[in-house]
């Protein structure tokens, strides 16, 4: 009879999310979620569970260890993943200047109006008094 190595065998019964809670990274970040919940932005909530699902995380997994419904963690990814929000501040920055420049109001009122009445019917009082 031959004896069997017990050792460096993953466990059969254990899942990827339960291996990578062992991670001291996962469990900083996991702690810090906890404990700073309530006082942060939905954006950085989801930030922060984006980056325990990179790190081998399931959504179903982190959702038991913070007591939150796994919708909530999956709304709040979507807020993390959507190019429109960002919460730093070069983010912000940045869509401010993709909107380009404001036109001056001595731009608009240079603008030649157009001879078209605004509703139907309606003429304005210089082209009432030429009539």
């Amino acid at each position: 009879m031959t004896k069997r190595k017990k050792g460096s065998k993953k466990h059969v019964n254990q899942t990827a999310h339960q291996r990578a809670m062992k991670n001291p990274k996962t469990q900083a970040i996991l702690s810090t979620l906890r404990k700073g919940w309530d006082g942060m932005s939905p954006e950085q909530q989801g930030e922060q569970v984006l980056e325990l699902t990179v790190l081998k995380c399931s959504v179903n997994g982190i959702a038991h260890e913070l007591g939150k419904p796994a919708t909530t963690l999956l709304r709040r990814i979507a807020l993390a993943k959507s190019p429109g929000t960002s919460s730093g501040w070069i983010g912000r920055i940045g869509r401010t200047l993709a909107k380009g420049p404001k036109r001056s109001t001595r731009e608009v009122a240079d603008c030649k109006p157009t001879d078209t009445p605004a509703k139907k019917g309606a003429l304005s009082s210089s082209r009432r008094r030429a009539l």
